[in-house]
């Protein structure tokens, strides 16, 4: 992911968080900001590999 943002000039903005986090309102709460201030992307990985699905 970030190397497809830095290939499209977008500053790297990925957080990976150190455990799952169960639901979205739970996740402002690990980083300190508000439900509006995250935009989610799923990425699926096959062999540690991005699958483009």
């Amino acid at each position: 992911m970030r190397a497809a943002l830095r290939e499209h000039r977008i500053t790297d903005g990925v957080v990976e968080l150190p455990a799952p986090v169960p639901t979205t309102a739970a996740t402002p709460a690990q980083l300190g900001c508000t439900v509006g201030a995250i935009v989610n992307s799923l990425v699926f990985s096959v062999d540690d590999e991005p699958c483009p699905c």
